[in-house]
């Protein structure tokens, strides 16, 4: 049964929270009168294995995305400055993004980008600021980044590409 290999899944903390058991992918729904304050552990009714469930506590929702990026870290107007680097978007939320280089140059946690990317469905294409607050190194390189001065309608792009 697996006891000793526990496995994870992570959530938005609800009165009704859906996920698939991580061993044997059932669909599995926790209902609550209240939504949960603390990470907790679940038995799934199907495999009999135990799963912890971490609650996200992220302020806004991030989507998961795969969606191309070009970024730069010197304030260029242009895409195709010869400045700018590329890389993948892998997630997104209001208030920031996570990419993925294709180089290895990824400056430091607090260097400011100029970042070009396109949501769907209307794909017009985006230039964003943004603070980098996290690389990832583990494996592949990750790097976050938190939007700096969103103007309006940037924000409602975002926010309607974000919606479920």
């Amino acid at each position: 049964m697996g006891q000793d290999n526990i496995k994870i899944v992570k959530v938005y903390a609800s009165i009704i929270m859906t996920f698939k058991c991580s061993y044997c992918s059932v669909p599995l729904k926790i209902k609550s009168e209240t939504p949960p304050k603390n990470n907790f552990s679940f038995i799934c009714p199907k495999c009999k294995n135990r799963i912890i469930v971490k609650l996200n506590k992220r302020q806004f929702y991030r989507k998961d995305v795969s969606i191309p990026i070009t970024y730069s870290f010197f304030s260029i107007d242009n895409p195709s400055d010869r400045r700018a680097k590329k890389g993948m978007m892998i997630d997104i939320s209001r208030d920031g993004l996570c990419f993925m280089p294709n180089t290895f140059t990824i400056g430091k946690v607090g260097d400011i980008l100029t970042m070009f990317f396109s949501l769907p469905p209307k794909n017009k294409l985006l230039t964003v600021k943004g603070k980098i607050v996290r690389i990832n190194k583990n494996g592949s390189v990750k790097i976050s980044v938190h939007f700096l001065d969103l103007k309006e309608y940037q924000n409602q792009i975002i926010g309607f590409f974000l919606l479920p």
